[in-house]
């Protein structure tokens, strides 16, 4: 396997190509090559609003199960923003889902984000940067460091919020 690091036009965003090497042909070669994508931390203002919830199933150190996560529709991207006044939005359900599951906030899971959702917010950020000595603003903005902060609910299946989980980093 070959690497490469590549900036790309956009200031500050940096990208790393895997690429195989072996005899394939052009068409199998692009199928093989996935792209990552990482942002520093000066384009993180430059995020997308997080638009809509997705279903994933987590693999870190084993299997955990099926997690529900802010993206940003277009590109299914998991590097974005919520903040107060992002309405009737997918994305702030799954963001409120993890708060009251994992952190107990008496919050409506209604995917509007109001004064009760920036308050649980700032509520699990505090939990995270006191409790388990995190480096994370409390600042109830949702965006990349937040979402690698607190917990999440891992469900055995997909498709229902309300199902048994557990809360997991």
């Amino acid at each position: 396997m070959k690497m490469s690091w590549r900036k790309t036009a956009m200031s500050g965003l940096l990208t790393l190509t895997l690429a195989v090497v072996a005899p394939v042909s052009p068409a199998q070669a692009s199928t093989l090559a996935p792209t990552l994508t990482f942002r520093t931390a000066g384009t993180v203002s430059a995020l997308p609003t997080c638009d809509l919830g997705i279903w994933d199933y987590a693999y870190f150190s084993g299997p955990k199960g099926w997690m529900f996560l802010p993206i940003y529709n277009p590109t299914e991207d998991i590097d974005c923003l919520l903040a107060s006044s992002n309405y009737n939005n997918w994305g702030v359900v799954a963001l409120q889902n993890a708060l009251v599951r994992c952190y107990g906030q008496s919050i409506a899971v209604d995917g509007d984000f109001g004064s009760g959702t920036r308050t649980a917010l700032l509520n699990a950020q505090n939990w995270e940067r006191v409790v388990n000595g995190k480096a994370l603003a409390v600042d109830g903005v949702y965006g990349p460091a937040t979402r690698g902060s607190i917990m999440w609910p891992y469900y055995t299946s997909s498709g229902n919020l309300a199902g048994p989980h557990k809360c997991m980093y």
